[in-house]
């Protein structure tokens, strides 16, 4: 007696009927991978349709290690995250600064795979107004495409700050001849966040060269249109 298609766990089981073994794997990559540029392009209209897709292989954010740090990495997404993701990492400096992506395990990805990813420089970091380490925070995404970038770097200042508490005054501190009564002020901590220039380096095509493909793909749609017109 064969054992049953419908294993805990298998694709049968999820999809609830045996699989087929009939149909070509790179012809149904293909099309796949059609249908999806097909949504993305602005030549074609399709029927749209969401993906949920998954990260492959880890990836970590490293860094030179400074006198307050205590790691000189991190891993922002582990294997099998969903995408998009983002993640963001915090770091204490006085001066500019680089992080790099990279590929946590290198001896797994495909042959000829490079494991370094991109690079940030991050400028304009100064020390506080008490020269203490300023706190930097960048944002790491990965999006549906499995492309990564950084975001825009910020630093997050504190400032003091009043309050005018007269608001918070009770009946029974106000004057009893009917005089005003000064407002009482309260001290705190007003938190702002300044965006610092950085320097984005990867493997990807400049922005420039991308801007002129879709220009391209603009006019051979715009000639396509024109002949199918002067024919009809």
């Amino acid at each position: 007696m064969s054992a049953s298609p419908f294993v805990w766990g298998a694709p049968s089981y999820f999809f609830g009927k045996p699989l087929s073994y009939t149909t070509n794997q790179d012809e149904a990559v293909a099309r796949g991978a059609t249908l999806a540029c097909a949504v993305l392009s602005p030549i074609f209209r399709v029927r749209d349709f969401s993906v949920t897709d998954i990260n492959a292989y880890p990836i970590d954010i490293c860094w030179e290690k400074n006198d307050v740090d205590a790691e000189t990495s991190i891993r922002v997404l582990e294997k099998g995250a969903t995408v998009p993701a983002n993640r963001t990492i915090t770091l204490r400096r006085k001066e500019a600064f680089d992080i790099e992506a990279r590929y946590a395990s290198s001896a797994k990805l495909p042959a000829g795979t490079n494991p370094w990813i991109a690079k940030y420089t991050v400028k304009g970091v100064t020390p506080t107004k008490e020269g203490d380490h300023a706190t930097v925070k960048v944002k790491g995404r990965l999006d549906i495409h499995g492309i990564f970038s950084f975001g825009s770097p910020y630093i997050l200042e504190e400032a003091d700050q009043e309050e005018d508490a007269a608001m918070d005054a009770t009946p029974a501190e106000a004057p009893a001849d009917g005089a005003e009564a000064p407002a009482p002020v309260k001290k705190g901590k007003k938190v702002t966040k300044k965006e610092v220039p950085a320097i984005f380096g990867a493997t990807s095509l400049d922005k420039s060269v991308v801007d002129n493909m879709r220009e391209q793909e603009g006019n051979m749609f715009a000639t396509d249109k024109l002949v199918a017109e002067t024919e009809v």
